[in-house]
């Protein structure tokens, strides 16, 4: 039809126009649902997840992998952590003097031994909050907190890559190992053990006992 329009060629444009014609009612497919032409890669459903190719994203970097190991077992059973009756409220804003609404009231649970439990709740609702109590990153301002005397709590925050990012800006001479020995210190845990856990997260060599020049230091 275009070789036709620009010859003016009435003859090709009426013989591509019966063409179109007869593939438009082969297909059955002339309008879409809204009455407008139809187009395959809009109005099919379906079509764009069929007739496109899968995007490969490139695996540059190893992913790293986590191995928790089995806790040892107890000298004697009980509740690994348990709240009574506690609230959290934070502190008064010494600008405005506003005294905050309490986030959390009147919490009473116990989580034993093979627990799993998921917090769910709406933003600002205060699940953050409940897990710094349950770790004791927080104390409640009411109510008490029991820990099993042998509990040992590993916490991996949602802020965590921040605060490690700040602490990297503060102090650059600190490097991966020398952080990571600091924070297993209570574990006593010797020097090729964090070594070896510090390998398999990508970090091996001199990568983890040597400092970066500049803002992107490694911790």
């Amino acid at each position: 039809m275009r070789d036709g329009k620009a010859k003016d060629d009435q003859n090709k444009i009426r013989q591509a126009k019966s063409r179109q014609k007869k593939l438009d009612d082969r297909w059955g497919l002339e309008t879409s649902a809204r009455g407008g032409r139809f187009k395959l890669n809009r109005d099919l459903v379906g079509y764009h997840l069929t007739s496109r190719a899968e995007i490969e994203i490139p695996q540059d970097e190893k992913p790293a992998q986590f191995v928790l190991p089995e806790p040892a077992d107890l000298r004697f059973p009980g509740v690994l952590i348990s709240l009574d009756k506690a609230s959290f409220r934070y502190p008064k804003d010494m600008k405005t003097k506003v005294i905050p609404a309490m986030t959390l009231q009147d919490i009473t649970l116990s989580i034993h031994m093979g627990d799993r439990i998921g917090i769910l709740g709406l933003n600002g609702s205060g699940k953050s909050t409940l897990i710094k109590l349950l770790v004791g990153e927080t104390k409640p301002s009411s109510g008490a907190l029991t820990l099993h005397p042998r509990l040992k709590i590993g916490y991996y925050s949602q802020h965590a890559v921040t605060k490690l990012q700040e602490l990297g800006v503060s102090e650059p001479e600190t490097t991966a190992l020398a952080l990571l020995m600091k924070e297993t210190a209570s574990t006593e845990q010797d020097e090729g053990r964090v070594r070896g856990l510090l390998g398999s997260l990508g970090l091996p060599g001199r990568l983890a006992s040597d400092a970066r020049d500049g803002a992107d230091p490694v911790v």
